[in-house]
């Protein structure tokens, strides 16, 4: 159990630097619970949280004496990974975009 919670520990925290920046930081136990039942609104939510106190609720979430239950981690885990992968189609998007802006030749 406990490498289980080590490697969503990882998961989360591979996410944590992949996300986005700014606004208003919101519970993340209930991003997480939103999750279950609003998966595209909790992405949203979790990738506007600050880098800063998106890190810090991961590793509270992840520490045994804040007591997430398995349904509440598990949760917790596919929304950062979902996050990241929403991050990153949204960064190669942006990149594709400014390569075949009018003018510009397209590399590659």
């Amino acid at each position: 159990m406990r490498s289980l919670a080590v490697f969503i520990a990882l998961v989360i925290s591979a996410g944590c630097s992949l996300l986005a920046q700014d606004t208003a930081s919101t519970d993340y136990r209930d991003i997480a619970t939103l999750y279950r039942t609003a998966p595209d609104e909790a992405v949203a939510r979790v990738l506007l949280l600050p880098p800063a106190a998106h890190e810090k609720e991961v590793a509270d979430a992840v520490n045994a004496a804040t007591r997430w239950t398995w349904d509440d981690l598990a949760a917790a885990a596919m929304l950062e990974t979902d996050a990241a992968l929403m991050h990153l189609a949204r960064k190669r998007h942006r990149i594709g975009v400014r390569r075949l802006r009018p003018g510009r030749r397209a590399r590659g």
